[in-house]
């Protein structure tokens, strides 16, 4: 025969039990109200860098600004002089209509020199522009993954912070 197994459980009284979930929700609590404090200090911190992005964003504004005036300015000059030489050329014309071949091969190399010149300028001018728009879009895309990554730490904050991770 087989003799029978018996094993005695401990009983838990009910009241150790409520007490032990007690002091369990008073960690859970405690665990919760710490959470909070943290998500508060990160909120100041997202805040502070926030600010700090506004700021060199309009930083950056006030030197495109500054930029876009400098160049106002050149052209003007560009236009300033082009109206000079229109006028000396008009000058020239009246006076000497005669006709001079040394003259007007004179002008003709120097209306070449001019246009060289005036090509040389609109090609830095673009290339300068070209290296500015590569600056702007790289900035983009240097602000997204900023973006990217502080919406990423922060996942990552709430993650570790309800111990998913």
């Amino acid at each position: 025969m087989i003799a029978a197994v018996t094993t005695k459980i401990p009983e838990v009284r009910v009241e150790e039990r409520v007490t032990r979930l007690e002091a369990e929700m008073e960690h859970v609590r405690r665990d919760i109200g710490d959470m909070k404090l943290g998500i508060r200090e990160l909120g100041a911190k997202i805040d502070t860098l926030w600010d700090a992005v506004t700021r060199l964003s309009e930083k950056m504004l006030e030197g495109f600004a500054r930029i876009d005036v400098r160049f106002a300015g050149v052209e003007t000059r560009f236009v300033a002089l082009d109206a000079r030489l229109d006028a000396m050329d008009s000058k020239s014309n009246a006076r000497f209509d005669a006709g001079d071949a040394k003259f007007e091969t004179a002008l003709a190399s120097l209306d070449g020199r001019f246009d060289a010149m005036d090509e040389k300028f609109d090609a830095k001018l673009a290339a300068t522009r070209a290296e500015l728009n590569g600056s702007i879009s790289s900035f983009k895309i240097w602000a997204l993954l900023l973006y990217i990554a502080l919406a990423a730490s922060l996942f990552g904050a709430l993650a570790r912070g309800f111990h998913w991770i």
